[in-house]
């Protein structure tokens, strides 16, 4: 009796089905949810999923024009003041450090 050794790309197609089986099988049964998006959209009309953030910097700048960066999966970061809403008449993306971190689904990322 011989055994035959499967290729890498075959045995590593093999491994990635039974995954998929196992993964359909705990969804099924209600062990696996799927991610629903925490959509916040800031008064600039800007719309972010917040469990894209990836890393939230602490604030800096002068006391008046206080703001933290936001990095997001994939790289695009983006700017939040802190107490800031407009410059020259248009709004800008505006929420407290403290209250955006409340609203990340899985807590703190500083």
């Amino acid at each position: 009796m011989s055994l035959e050794i499967p290729s890498s790309s075959a045995f590593q197609n093999l491994v990635d089905a039974i995954a998929d089986r196992v993964v359909e099988k705990l969804k099924a049964e209600g062990f696996i949810k799927e991610r629903q998006p925490e959509i916040l959209t800031f008064q600039d009309g800007t719309s972010i999923d917040l469990g894209s953030v990836v890393l939230v910097d602490k604030p800096t700048g002068d006391q008046g024009w206080l703001s933290y960066r936001v990095m997001l999966a994939g790289g695009h970061v983006i700017e939040i003041f802190e107490t800031r809403r407009y410059i020259d008449n248009n709004p800008v993306k505006q929420m407290t450090r403290t209250e955006f971190m409340k609203r990340l689904p899985l807590g703190d990322r500083s």
